[in-house]
This record gives structure tokens, C-alpha cells and sequence, in this order.
């Protein structure tokens, strides 16, 4: 099944009225702005493009900053749900893979 059915699926069994999959990226990428995540961050977590000179000659992928900013949104949902604890897990590479 496509991430675009399974969002639809959702959104039907919700019964919410013209909402797209993008509109979970937004309201993420609000809420990251919000809990003070930087512009670069923010737009790897989405997976844009990066288009500075900079991003040509560094090749780091800021996996600990985007850990951060991803298990700060993982706390905020869960504080509107309720819960008081989050549980991101961490993807670890393996030995010798770039």
C-alpha cells in the first residue's frame, strides 16, 4: 500500500475533510519552527534539497540535530496525547557503510 492510500485510509476512518499528506508536513515543519529547530534542519527532516554552497562542500548529514529536533516533535505529540514519555529509536549504521 502507497504512503498516499494509507494517509487517505486514515484521514477517511478520521472523517477529516480535504486533508492532503502534505498538511502533515506543514503542521511538522510549524511545530519544529515553533520548538526553535533551524531552516536547515527542518529542511532535512523533510528531505528538501539543499541549495547553498555550503551544503556542496560539507558532506555531514547533522544526524545528531535532526535526532534532537525529531525526539523534540516525538515529545510534543506526546504531550498532546497525554503521555509523558517518548521512545524514538536510534538508527545506528553499520560498521563500515557511509
Amino acid at each position: 500500500m502507497t504512503t498516499a492510500k494509507s494517509f487517505r485510509e486514515c484521514a477517511a476512518a478520521a472523517k477529516t475533510i480535504g486533508s492532503e499528506g502534505h498538511d502533515l508536513r506543514r503542521t511538522a515543519a510549524t511545530n519544529m519552527d515553533d520548538l526553535r529547530t533551524s531552516d536547515a534542519i527542518i529542511g532535512l527532516m523533510l528531505n528538501h534539497s539543499a541549495r547553498s554552497f555550503t551544503t556542496v562542500y560539507s558532506r555531514s548529514d547533522r544526524t545528531d540535530p535532526k535526532r534532537i529536533a525529531f525526539q523534540r516533535w516525538a515529545d510534543k505529540l506526546d504531550s498532546f496525547l497525554g503521555k509523558g514519555v517518548s521512545y524514538v529509536v536510534e538508527l545506528r549504521r553499520q560498521h563500515g557503510s557511509k
